[in-house]
Parts: structure tokens; sequence; C-alpha cells
């Protein structure tokens, strides 16, 4: 019972009183006087927990801005992981998800000069799904392959955007 609200509890009725479910509803309820282990139930849920009061003490990061390239340089970097990331262990998930996160800002960083080589592009990407234990290489050097082709293409929109011929 959160915030110490008790919760009502029915009484049992007496056989002579459950003759119609009109009657069940109009009748009042009372409420059952609460024995020792419930008041230790409910002393134990309003305490906070000790971990609970820690992780509300720390200051939260701020949210990093996203512009529009940065999301669609995430969007080609997820793209056709989502069961490989979710297969990972959490150790292994949290490294992949730290080393996606580099990537996409490394990626996002040099579509800005509007001046990227792809084989920039795809040490990057490389590196990224490099992080990914156990899995096939050839696998990984086709999506890295995919993958570095869809930024180059979002490297030349940006380009033409600027140009102003989009």
């Amino acid at each position: 019972m959160p915030n110490g609200e008790m919760r009502e509890m029915p009484a049992a009725p007496a056989p002579e009183q459950a003759k119609s479910p009109e009657a069940k509803d109009a009748e009042p309820r009372t409420e059952a006087a609460p024995t020792g282990a419930d008041v230790r139930v409910e002393a134990a849920e309003q305490a906070p927990a000790p971990r609970a009061a820690a992780a509300a003490a720390k200051p939260e990061a701020a949210p990093v801005e996203k512009d529009k390239y940065r999301v669609k340089v995430e969007r080609i970097l997820e793209e056709n992981l989502w069961d490989l990331y979710f297969a990972l262990p959490a150790g292994s998930r949290e490294a992949f998800k730290a080393e996606g996160e580099n990537a996409a800002a490394a990626l996002r960083a040099a579509i800005e000069t509007k001046k990227v080589k792809p084989r920039v592009v795809l040490s990057a990407v490389n590196k990224w799904l490099k992080t990914i234990p156990r899995v096939n290489p050839y696998f990984l050097e086709q999506e890295a392959k995919i993958k570095t082709d869809q930024v180059m293409n979002l490297v030349e929109e940006r380009r033409k955007e600027d140009e102003g011929t989009l």
C-alpha cells in the first residue's frame, strides 16, 4: 500500500445477505483490523529503499541534443542489428551501445565537414561492429559496407542541401 493508505477489505458476507447481486453492491463495506504482519509489511512499503534514495540523489546527465543528421546516422547504424543487440549479454550490450554512440558522433562530425572518405566511415563502422562477440566476420564486413554506403549517401544529401540543389 504506497503512501500509507490502507485498502478496504470486504467483510465475508453472511449467508442470508448473499441473496442478489444488487444487494451486494448496496451494502457498505467494513474495514478489517490489520494484523501485526500487515502493519510490518505496510511499514516496509512506506520506507524508501536505500538504493532508490541513492539513485534519486544522483544528478541526471542532461540529454544530448541530436540534430537530424545525428538521428539519421544512428538509424543507419542500428538498422538490421536489433536481434543481435538483444541477444547480447548485459555487459556486452552496454559496451556495444557506448561504442555505437561514439561512432555516431564521429560520423556526424565527419558529415559536417562534407569531405568524408568512405575509408574513414568504413573504419569507424568496422570498429563499432567488431565489439559484437562471436559473430561471423563476413557478416560484419557486409554490414559495414552497407552502412558505409548509406552514410556516404547521407554525406551527399548534406552537400546538396548546403548547395541548395535538393
